[in-house]
């Protein structure tokens, strides 16, 4: 999500609002690392982690609005988002078993039901769906 949103500034030759992102991402996980490292160890470092990024990307979506406006869509954005945290939530529930590499098929399970779930909602429109599937047809069948 930040890498596609460094497109407006990008674009827009403002590459120093790049910057301002990133020291503010920089202070989020900082500050975050503080507060969550002791509460939750490891966990609490990729939730600080995942806290900056968002903060950029928001930051990056504001800053990029002013200098170059890119036409995203949206509801789509949100319905991948709902089924990333349907599958998010699956892991979290159930893919962190005690003994490591107990889990795996299971971990590889939920993976696959990120695209499994865009698929099954309608996510995808009728001409992704042929192109998709087109690259799995053998040539001249």
């Amino acid at each position: 999500l930040y890498v596609n949103l460094l497109a407006p500034v990008t674009l827009a030759k403002r590459t120093d609002l790049v910057a301002y992102a990133t020291l503010s991402g920089a202070a989020v996980n900082v500050a975050g690392n503080l507060v969550m490292i002791p509460l939750w160890g490891l966990q609490g470092a990729a939730l600080a982690t995942l806290a900056a990024y968002l903060a950029m990307a928001a930051l990056l979506w504001l800053m990029g609005r002013r200098v170059y406006l890119v036409a995203y869509e949206y509801r789509r954005l949100a319905h991948a988002g709902v089924c990333l945290a349907m599958a998010v939530f699956a892991f979290w529930q159930w893919g962190r078993p005690i003994i490591p590499f107990a889990g795996v098929p299971l971990r590889l399970a939920i993976l696959a039901m990120f695209p499994a779930l865009l698929l099954v909602s309608g996510f995808f429109a009728a001409d992704e769906t042929a192109e998709f599937q087109a690259l799995f047809k053998r040539p001249g069948s």
